[in-house]
């Protein structure tokens, strides 16, 4: 008798309701033929009555027998019926990525690969129902928690009155960065990632609007101080080139954690990049245009595709327990409104928290870069619905991305800590 029909009987025997499943990570899909069947019918018979059915009922209404329940508790029958999924999706993934590696075909068999992990990945994620009485008394433990531990909570932004009202970035947050084109996304995002690393985290960049070269240039002028473009043209100074190097070396002395960059392309996924995170644990990812990541999965147009990978990119989140920020671009309507945000509403419903980027007293167009300018950071959504407006100071003469001082906020902050 198959795995998924002794988990059946032992719902009828202990009278449990059919989303008992759910609670314990099982999809319906895990069941198979006959299974599905009974479930289904268990389901609709709950559903009408408010009870499951007798092992008689269903043998009389849809013709199919019950064993008698197993001995073995409700558990261990669920993970039974988890681990079946896994090993199908293993041998059917293994013999058809063999075939297609015979045949020749490798980069298809690398990307079926890939989705094959992911969906291994998915495996045990499904909706959980718990009680508040548990989940109230974990609330008072991590206040307790938090309250004892000095600093922010999670994963610093890098700009002292946003890591001030949100406690930093918190496992499973999904952070939406949104500006129009050249408006310094990219440095806001190496900013945020830079601030994970010197607080002595894994971050991983992912980059795909600029070479990898090029984010670790931008990254050793924010370290450093030195220009970006007269490191580029090979300009620096004996003392500048001096000052660079010192610098560097100071920090892979005192810094043993690897900052991962990841080269993105226009056919990377986001099964790409779960497989990537599995791999190296990192604490916070960050997602450079991530309006540009495609899924593996999926066929449609644009908007489709974005709202695929933001739904993607929220489960990422959740199930790996980390942070994940990633930047998009507002629509010609430009900054100021979540609604905005280009390509997909989903973008700004799913995002933990939503952050615009603009030009200081612009209305929004595009305009040139500057040697020194202001920009403004605006919280336009938070998770308790917290607010604020940051102006930041970009000087590309010093490399300075940083606070510059709160246009409006809450009143219990203090601009004392700003980093200079």
């Amino acid at each position: 008798m198959s795995v998924g029909m002794l988990l059946l009987s032992k719902i009828i025997e202990e009278r449990r309701a059919p989303s008992t499943l759910a609670d314990n990570s099982i999809d319906p899909s895990m069941l198979m033929n006959d299974e599905l069947v009974v479930y289904e019918y268990i389901r609709s018979h709950f559903n009408r009555y408010g009870a499951v059915p007798d092992r008689d009922t269903i043998n009389v209404e849809i013709n199919i027998l019950l064993p008698d329940a197993s001995h073995e508790p409700f558990g261990y029958w669920a993970d039974a019926v988890v681990d079946r999924r896994l090993s199908t999706l293993l041998v059917e993934g293994a013999r058809n990525i063999t075939s297609l590696v015979r045949n020749g075909e490798l980069p298809t068999a690398v990307q079926d690969a890939r989705t094959l992990a992911a969906s291994l990945n998915d495996v045990k994620s499904t909706d959980q129902m718990l009680d508040l009485r548990d989940l109230t008394s974990r609330v008072v433990s991590l206040h307790d928690a938090r309250q004892r531990t000095a600093g922010f909570g999670g994963i610093p932004f890098g700009f002292p009155y946003l890591d001030f009202i949100s406690d930093g970035a918190q496992p499973g947050d999904t952070v939406a960065v949104v500006g129009r084109p050249g408006v310094g996304k990219s440095y806001v995002m190496l900013k945020m990632a830079l601030s994970c690393y010197l607080d002595g985290k894994v971050p991983m960049f992912l980059t795909m609007e600029m070479p990898p070269v090029q984010c670790a240039r931008r990254l050793a002028g924010l370290i450093t101080r030195a220009p970006v473009d007269l490191i580029r043209l090979g300009r620096l100074s004996y003392w500048g080139r001096r000052r660079l190097n010192i610098n560097l070396a100071d920090l892979w002395e005192h810094a043993e954690q690897p900052f991962h960059i990841i080269q993105g392309s226009l056919s990377s996924t986001v099964e790409d990049l779960a497989v990537r995170i599995q791999e190296t644990r990192p604490d916070a990812i960050y997602i450079d245009g991530a309006y540009l990541l495609r899924s593996a999965n999926k066929h449609g147009n644009k908007w489709e595709t974005v709202t695929d990978t933001a739904e993607y990119i929220k489960r990422i989140a959740a199930e790996y327990e980390v942070p994940l920020i990633s930047s998009y671009q507002f629509n010609r309507k430009g900054a100021g409104n979540i609604s905005n945000i280009g390509l997909s509403d989903a973008i700004g419903q799913l995002a933990s928290i939503v952050i615009g980027l603009d030009n200081e007293d612009t209305d929004g167009e595009f305009q040139a870069w500057a040697p020194v300018s202001h920009k403004l950071l605006q919280l336009l959504k938070g998770r308790e619905g917290e607010s604020g407006v940051m102006r930041l100071l970009f000087d590309m003469s010093k490399m300075l991305v940083q606070q510059d001082g709160v246009v409006s906020g809450s009143e219990t902050y203090t601009d004392e800590g700003i980093d200079e």
